[in-house]
């Protein structure tokens, strides 16, 4: 066969490089989601992210898969970074928290069509927040009742429907 272009490669390698940039970003996600559970849960928090950190770097999938062209990384990293965004939601929802969350949830459905499993996750996740009997911090503002609780879910939800349109409409036209 022919040998193959040099020109070609070179498109390889630098899209095999830059596929290390959601790598990286899922790693420091995972580490990130580690702590944040660890100090919700009374553990230490720092050794949590660091185990975490040294299981994503020393994972043979992740090891095979980073320099690939493939869209596994970035939906781990869509993933992790919604289950980080739970997690801070369930605490106080912020408008950085609800674009956290709409930002992971747009990638990982415009990266990968089973991204639309996240849906039924965070329904679930956000729902039995919403139903409990404490307050919930949203944007300032304590809400009390169950139903307005439910109906923060809901806009969340309805908020994350229109971006993956957008998000999806753009990427595929």
């Amino acid at each position: 066969g022919a040998a193959p272009n040099a020109d070609a490669l070179r498109v390889i390698a630098g899209a095999r490089a830059l596929m290390l940039v959601p790598a990286v970003l899922a790693g420091a996600t995972s580490m990130l989601l580690a702590y944040l559970l660890a100090r919700r849960g009374g553990g230490a928090p720092w050794v949590a992210a660091a185990l975490a950190g040294a299981l994503f770097c020393l994972d043979p999938n992740l090891l095979g898969h980073a320099p690939l062209i493939k869209d596994d990384l970035l939906l781990t990293l869509g993933y992790t970074a919604a289950a980080v965004a739970v997690v801070l939601l369930v605490e106080q929802v912020t408008a950085g928290r609800a674009a956290l969350l709409v930002a992971a949830v747009t990638l990982s459905v415009t990266v990968k069509f089973s991204g639309l499993l996240l849906g039924p996750m965070l329904a679930v996740a956000l729902g039995l927040r919403a139903v409990t009997g404490s307050p919930w911090p949203v944007l300032g503002r304590e809400v009390r009742t169950r139903l307005s609780r439910l109906g923060v879910v809901a806009g969340l939800a309805g908020v994350c429907v229109l971006a993956i349109w957008g998000g999806v409409w753009a990427a595929h036209g």
